[in-house]
């Protein structure tokens, strides 16, 4: 009861918060989650799969992106409806150069993703969810096969779970980068340096149009333990990163599996590209 009635007030008090503490939170109540959970999957029809027990606690969920982020709401309802666990989510600090979008986030449990920002929060144990992909794997190149994962040689999220002794929860989410057809590339790097970033690497953004509304499969699990690995090893976070990276790559193909089997995949129409051939060449 503590928590419903001061959650309100905490979320104002954040609206005037450029960057809020990531420690300053309070989850919003369960029926808040459960309403938005299920409002997300009406909108966006997931069938979700469980391949393990997940604990409450010192779990760190690892999610593949899809071009544009567009299955995010569909992965946290999937999460929190199958284990009851609500992972803050690690933010790109892209994010909280944007004003008002910063105190959206907060709201929905993300956070700057620095390391000592996730250190605090794994200190309390708080379940969290990171894409080591980042916006690399928002915006695809035109060289970028679907759902693969473009993770470089990062380390972090391996270093961090290894340190405090979190489980790695492996997540693979399908479907969307099938509903959504690409006409083109754009350089986003003027925009990017509008809001002071800079990237060594050329950073291009695909420009998409939805030509079907498709069902999304989440697949969940099992869980990694990081118990017998030396986070001070540069071999041993190497192989714990590879055992993720190939267990979210093995729930991608559990669920594009499911996909190809699925014969309510189709939402509305098998495709609606009809719709728009009149205007565009596919």
């Amino acid at each position: 009861m503590l928590q419903l009635f001061l959650w309100p007030f905490v979320q104002l008090y954040l609206i005037f918060c450029t960057v809020p503490p990531p420690t300053f939170w309070i989850q919003p109540p369960k029926f808040a989650l459960r309403l938005l959970a299920n409002i997300f999957l009406w909108l966006q029809p997931t069938k979700m799969y469980l391949r393990g027990p997940v604990p409450m606690k010192k779990v760190l969920f690892v999610c593949n992106h899809v071009n544009y982020s567009l299955d995010v709401p569909g992965v946290f309802a999937s999460i929190y409806l199958l284990t009851g666990v609500y992972p803050r989510s690690i933010a790109d600090r892209f994010h909280f150069k944007i004003p008002f979008w910063p105190w959206l986030l907060h709201l929905l449990g993300g956070f700057e993703g620095t390391a000592s920002s996730c250190e605090e929060l794994m200190q309390q144990g708080a379940p969290m969810l990171v894409y080591p992909g980042g916006r690399e794997e928002v915006f695809k190149g035109r060289n970028d096969p679907k759902y693969a994962l473009l993770w470089k040689q990062r380390l972090g999220f391996a270093r961090l779970a290894t340190k405090y002794g979190y489980q790695i929860v492996p997540v693979g989410s399908v479907g969307m980068e099938e509903m959504l057809t690409v006409l083109g590339y754009v350089n986003v790097d003027p925009i990017l340096k509008l809001f002071g970033e800079t990237k060594n690497d050329p950073l291009v953004c695909p420009v998409c149009i939805p030509t079907s509304w498709q069902r999304q499969y989440c697949t969940i699990g099992p869980c990694i333990s990081t118990n017998k690995f030396d986070h001070e090893s540069k071999e041993d976070l190497t192989k714990v990163r590879d055992l993720a990276k190939k267990a979210v790559l093995d729930n991608i193909d559990i669920g594009l599996r499911y996909q190809r089997e699925d014969p309510s995949r189709y939402i509305l129409s098998h495709n609606v590209k009809n719709l728009f051939g009149h205007y565009y060449s596919f």
